[in-house]
């Protein structure tokens, strides 16, 4: 996922930091490409090592680490602690973005425009 991306480029306009940013394009990559249900949600599940790993990611694990902190913070995605579902005793971070992400986008986008 490089700098250049158009995902990269709608995320890092919403969101507090590049890293954030990354993660949030990272997250609608893998969101069409490997979910796993739970609670009649799709979930991303990663550790903070393979979030790291993943499309060369140029920030480090404590980078990422701030990055969903503030991301679940500011309500953009939700996370839960879990054991990895093929893996068992491994526990994973389960991501998803947040059911309120639409709403925040929208409220984002229409401060944007009433600053121009």
């Amino acid at each position: 996922m490089s700098f250049e991306s158009s995902q990269f480029r709608k995320w890092y306009s919403i969101v507090p930091s590049r890293c954030a940013a990354w993660l949030m394009a990272h997250l609608h990559y893998w969101h069409d490409k490997k979910t796993t249900e739970r609670d009649g949600h799709l979930w991303v599940i990663r550790t903070y090592s393979e979030l790291r790993d993943d499309h060369h990611c140029p920030y480090s694990e404590r980078s990422i680490k701030r990055a969903v902190s503030a991301l679940k913070a500011g309500g953009y995605i939700d996370v839960i602690l879990a054991p990895h579902p093929y893996r068992g005793a491994l526990r994973s971070r389960w991501l998803r973005f947040s059911d309120d992400l639409e709403a925040k986008i929208d409220e984002m986008e229409k401060l944007y425009k009433q600053q121009n």
